[in-house]
This record gives structure tokens, sequence and C-alpha cells, in this order.
């Protein structure tokens, strides 16, 4: 009995231990289908979260396995003892169900019930605790991993970061547009665009040549033109005046990388739109936000966006600029 015991230990042991190494195939497998294209939001998320990901699917599929191959095992033992019971006739299940064959009775038929029962029972109860297990396995497995991810998604600054190589990429990808691209500039600020040696980025949110735009950036009765520059994968919004009030430019530099987000899908894109905000809802915003520290606003203010995260407003004051809160 004892030979026996150690027997069905090293089974269970290898087993197990089959089960995890399945596990972790299957995780890998899972990050590698996800990195078909090596710079899609699936492939970058998935790299970040590996740590923590492999060894939670690695337990927990692993796990799942062996509970679901314990319950077929188990299974296979039951059905072998209840064959044993009825070529038997020893076990007390085929007593009852002897005596509800000789006896057809209501007695007898209930007899008959609870033979069935008591023979039916030796098999169905390990499998029905061994399917309960492995059920419990994968949705505490399942529920730990999205957990984990979920909250490294609303903590970024805690989130383990893409890759340096996927994030190089898809700053590689970032339409930038030289000064020829936007015909409709007065030729004199196309020529002024063009000598800076800048190139504009496009967001992946408009498919027209946008990032340039005009008003009245310091005072009303003066024309200015801000667009943004992109320089060796950094950008900065750049502005020509039209007159002798002004800021300091070129101002509110950034990596290109740090604008980056997923689209949906595969798609990884580049999401800084810069635009005009008119005298009238600069007016209200100051109101709103600043407590009347500013003084009365009779200019246009430049809105700096990450589409769909958030925005900030410079607005030129004095020679200083002043940041607001965007439009989100």
């Amino acid at each position: 009995m004892a030979a026996g015991r150690r027997s069905s230990a090293a089974s269970y042991f290898w087993i197990a231990a089959a089960a995890l190494v399945a596990g972790a195939a299957l995780s890998r497998l899972k990050l590698w289908y996800q990195c078909r294209v090596p710079e899609s939001e699936a492939c970058v998320w998935g790299k970040a979260y590996s740590a923590v990901a492999f060894p939670l699917e690695t337990v927990f599929v692993g796990g799942a396995i062996f509970a679901l191959v314990v319950a077929a095992m188990g299974l296979a033992r039951s059905r072998r003892r209840a064959d044993q019971i009825r070529r038997s006739g020893t076990a007390a299940g085929m007593i009852w169900l002897m005596t509800a064959c000789a006896n057809d009775t209501a007695s007898g038929r209930i007899a008959s019930e609870e033979g069935r029962i008591l023979v039916e029972d030796g098999v169905r109860a390990p499998m029905r605790r061994a399917f309960t297990a492995s059920l419990l396995l994968m949705f505490v497995g399942s529920g730990c991993e999205r957990s984990s991810q979920d909250s490294a998604r609303r903590a970024p600054t805690d989130a383990v970061a893409p890759s340096a190589d996927t994030t190089n990429a898809a700053v590689r990808r970032i339409r930038l547009l030289p000064a020829d691209s936007f015909p409709d500039l007065p030729a004199a600020i196309r020529a002024e665009l063009r000598s800076s040696g800048c190139l504009v980025p496009q967001s992946a949110f408009n498919g027209e040549p946008h990032n340039v735009v005009s008003g009245h950036f310091a005072a009303p009765d003066q024309q200015d033109w801000a667009f943004l520059c992109s320089q060796d994968g950094v950008s900065a919004i750049h502005v020509l005046w039209g007159g002798p009030i002004r800021c300091d430019t070129p101002f509110r530099s950034a990596e290109d990388a740090t604008y980056l987000q997923g689209l949906g899908g595969d798609t990884i894109g580049y999401s800084r739109i810069i635009d005009a905000i008119d005298r009238e809802r600069m007016a209200a915003l100051t109101d709103s936000f600043e407590g009347g520290r500013v003084a009365p606003v009779n200019h246009d203010g430049i809105n700096d966006a990450f589409v769909e995260k958030g925005s900030e407003i410079s607005l030129c004051v004095d020679g200083s600029w002043i940041a607001l809160q965007g439009m989100d």
C-alpha cells in the first residue's frame, strides 16, 4: 500500500510538472501571437506586463490543466470501480438494485433509485469536484492577471514602459511634412518655415496637413503663425510673430514618443495637435480657471492637445506664456 501511495504521488508530481510546462508554453505562444506585428498595442502591452503575466499564466493555466487531467484520471478510476461493483455484486448499490429487480413495488422502485445513486455517485462526485476546481483556477487566474494589467494602466507612472525598440519604431513612422506640404500658407511664412529646417509632425487623427495655425496670439491687430516643429524626435511650438509684441519661442518642447498612444487594434499613433483658441473662448477660460488673475483677454491662445487625453492652452501676456487648463 505504501508503494502504491509513492507511485501515485510520483504520478501527480510528473503531471503537475508537465502541466506547468504546458502553461508556460501557452503563455509564450500567446505573446508570440500578439507580437506578429511588433509595434502593435497588443505586443507593446504584452511585453510590458510579461513579468507579471508569465508566472500567473503559467501557474493558473498549468493548474487548470492539472485539475482536468486529475479529473479524467479520477473518472476513469471511478468507472473501473463501478464496473467491479457490478461484476462482484458485493456493493451495497448492487444489493439495492437486485432487491428492486425482485420486488416491483413502490419501495422497490425507491430502492432502485437509491442503488443507482450509490453506484453513479462514485463516478460523478470526483468529476464534479475536479471540474469545479479547474473552473475556479481558470477564473481566479484570469482575474488576477486582468487586475494587474488594469492597475498598471490606471497608474501609468508605476507601469513598466514599452520597450525602446517598439517606441523608436513608432516614432520613426510619424508622418513629418516639409513646408511645401502647406501650399495655402503665405509665401513668406512658408519660406520662414522652410528656412527653419523644421518638419511638421502629423497626428494619426487627421489625414489633412495640420499643426500649422494662424491667430492673433499676442495682440488683436497682429497676425501670427504657430506650428509644431519636430527635430531629432523632439517637437516644440514655434511662433512666427507678425509684429513687435511677442513671447519666447520655441516653447513647450517634448519628445515625440510621449505623445504616442494606442488607437485600437494593433495601431499606435502620434496624437499631438495644436490649434488656435479665439479671444471669446479665451476670455471665458481665464474667468473660469484663473479667478480673475489674468487681465481681460483681447487676443487668441494656442491649444496644445494630447488627443483624447487632455490639453493645455498657452496665452502670451506681457512677454510671458501663461498656461491654462485646456479644452478637454
